[in-house]
């Protein structure tokens, strides 16, 4: 059940998708900025991301946030990236298994290497840049337990048009 608002009125607004469990009983979410029509920075955004990350909350998950079709407009400060890295570890360091970055930008692998110093060690560890694509990528993920039709079937889906769940 979507509880954020602004997904209630526009699907597309957000892209925080919970789509499975892992193979070990882990919620899997996926995320891709270039499929949100919301990728300005607010305050409301923050809140409408807590908002999707309560769905989270009590249980094991992994995110899997898809850099496929992100251009330099939908990313985020270090300041607000700092501040979801905040959340993370106030609200769901004990639940959050691990951040999988799949289709990685030449940008998302220089700002993680830029900002590894800035996060917390703990939340760092749980990040995982696959740098592969197609069938491999689809192996890498099966390696950790990810069931990959969802994820390939979405993969195919044009970066403006909705995601089925």
């Amino acid at each position: 059940m979507n509880r954020c608002a602004r997904c209630a009125a526009d699907p597309m607004a957000h892209c925080f998708i919970k789509f499975g469990k892992t193979t070990g009983g882990e919620s899997l979410f996926y995320t891709n900025p270039a499929r949100a029509h919301d990728y300005k920075e607010s305050a409301q955004k923050l809140a409408d991301f807590k908002v999707h990350l309560a769905e989270a909350r009590g249980r094991p998950w992994i995110w899997i946030f898809d850099c496929s079709g992100v251009e330099y407009r939908h990313y985020s400060s270090v300041e607000f990236v700092q501040e979801i890295g905040r959340v993370f570890m106030a609200e769901h360091a004990d639940t959050l298994r691990a951040i999988i970055v799949v289709h990685p930008t030449l940008i998302l692998r220089a700002a993680v290497a830029a900002c590894r110093p800035f996060f917390q060690k703990e939340l760092m560890a749980k990040l995982r840049v696959i740098d592969a694509d197609g069938l491999e990528l689809m192996v890498k993920l099966g390696e950790l337990g990810i069931p990959t039709h969802w994820l390939f079937q979405t993969f195919k889906v044009p970066i403006d048009q909705p995601i089925q769940v």
